[in-house]
Parts: structure tokens; sequence; C-alpha cells
């Protein structure tokens, strides 16, 4: 991990001045749109087993507060965790070589202000994404100060308060957590959707419409807010699929007016400079 992080500082010479950083980057982590953008992907269970590019450095570590070392469980054989507290750890591997569901193993922390702080400072933080099982929001806190150097940030949220994606003693809220800390350091929402692909529904385009969303769940709550959930910009109401989503910030300084809509090119708009 050292040797990694020692390499950021020679990017600006190999004229690469922008990065990309997707923490929980699994299997397949966001690809290079270009030869000037560099890939970080901090993936600490299956970094083995993700295909190298010469626009991608691999960190196998999670991302914390602080440096050290901590428990993950895995939950499915392709190397999906999350970090637990755990006295024992279970084997790794089942016969056949695949991640073993419910096993346990110790991987490295990489501290958030170590990880900005390798960083160099001329170059531009893309985007930030996260998928780490609950904890976005304490990755995202973490960051401090260093979030102004980012443009547009990714996370996974929860969407009903209390349920926590079926993970405990995290809080990783869209409406507790994340709304109003984003907000104070500046980022407003662009899109917030749940679902998968062509089932995707869009919960919220734009502040207004997640302050809406929020209020509705505060009145709403329970079984009976799921099935009145409002699809953002319409008066039509949706099931949600799932108790977490998706959650697109932007810059203040950054935001600009375009004929795309934010929810439908997310990804598009997320690696524009």
């Amino acid at each position: 991990m050292n040797a990694v992080m020692a390499e950021l500082a020679t990017l600006p010479a190999k004229g690469i001045s922008r990065i990309i950083i997707d923490i929980g980057a699994n299997l397949d982590p966001i690809q290079s749109p270009g030869n000037d953008t560099l890939v970080l992907a901090i993936e600490p269970v299956v970094h083995a087993g993700i295909r190298r590019h010469p626009r991608l450095l691999v960190v196998p570590a999670a991302v914390s507060d602080s440096d050290g070392v901590a428990n993950m469980s895995v939950y499915s054989s392709r190397g999906g965790a999350s970090r637990q507290e755990a006295s024992s750890l279970s084997p790794l591997r089942t016969a056949n070589g695949e991640m073993q569901i419910g096993s346990q193993l110790p991987v490295p922390l990489l501290s958030a202000s170590r990880m900005f702080a390798s960083i160099p400072k001329e170059m531009s933080v893309v985007l930030l994404k996260t998928d780490t099982q609950n904890h976005d929001f304490s990755i995202v806190r973490a960051t401090g100060d260093a979030l102004r150097r980012v443009r547009r940030i990714k996370n996974e949220v929860d969407l009903k308060a209390g349920v926590a994606g079926g993970y405990v003693n995290q809080s990783n809220d869209i409406c507790n957590d994340f709304m109003p800390y984003m907000s104070r350091r500046g980022f407003v929402l662009t899109c917030l959707i749940t679902g998968r692909h062509s089932q995707q529904i869009v919960l919220a385009r734009n502040p207004e419409h997640l302050e809406a969303f929020c209020s509705r769940r505060q009145r709403n709550t329970g079984t009976r807010w799921a099935n009145t959930a409002n699809v953002a910009g319409t008066n039509r109401s949706a099931g949600l699929p799932r108790w977490w989503g998706d959650a697109y910030w932007t810059r203040h300084d950054l935001l600009t007016t375009g004929s795309c809509d934010p929810c439908s090119c997310v990804g598009r708009r997320a690696l524009r400079a």
C-alpha cells in the first residue's frame, strides 16, 4: 500500500492531471475517461482480481478516519464485504477457491486524510465515489476540509431511517446525515436514484426534491412510506425496490445549466472536468 501511495507523487510528471477516487471498487472499478486521468481504486478484499490498466492504481485497503487494521465480513462470493468488529476469523475461501460467505478477514485501513495528502495539490479530483456498505458517510466526514478539492461525489446512501441497508452500528442516512453535511460543505444534490439499471427510480433531481422526499419520509414511516415514495418531478408514486440508493453531488461553484437532465446523464457528468 505504501508504494502505491508514494507513486501518486509521480503522476504530474507523467502528464496525469486528474484523478478519480473509487472507494469500494470491488472487481469493476471506474474506467479512466482519458490519458490525463488516473483511477485510484481502493479495494480491501478482491484487489488481486482487478484487471490492471496503465491509468489504474489499486490500493489493497479500506478507507477510514485513521490508519490501522479492521476485520471485514464477506457477504458474497465476489468478495463484497462490510467492516465489522470481530473476535475470531473463519476460513476465507471454499474448496473451489471462492470467497466464503460469512468469513471474516483483517484488512489494512488507510485514513482519508493520508489518502488526500498523497495526491499532489495540482491534480484535480474529478470524482470521489464510495460504495462501502454503510461506511460512506463516515468516509466523507473523515475527509474533512480536503473535500473542497473534490468536484463531484457519488455515495451509496440509506433511504429509510433505521434500516441502515442491513448493516449495524453505522449511520449512513440520506436525510439525517448526508443532506445537512453536504450542504454545509458546499455540495448540491443533482440526483438520487434507487433500483438497478432499467428499473431505476428517480427520487430527487435537486435539493428541493430531496427536502420534499425527506419530509414525506418523516410523515410516512414504515411500510406505508415504501409504497408511497413519490418519483421526483412527477405526481406518480412507486414502491422502493431497495432500502438504499445512489446520491450524486456537485460542488456548488461548478453547477452549470445544460440540456442534459442530471439523473439521466450522471455518469457522463461525473467524469467531465
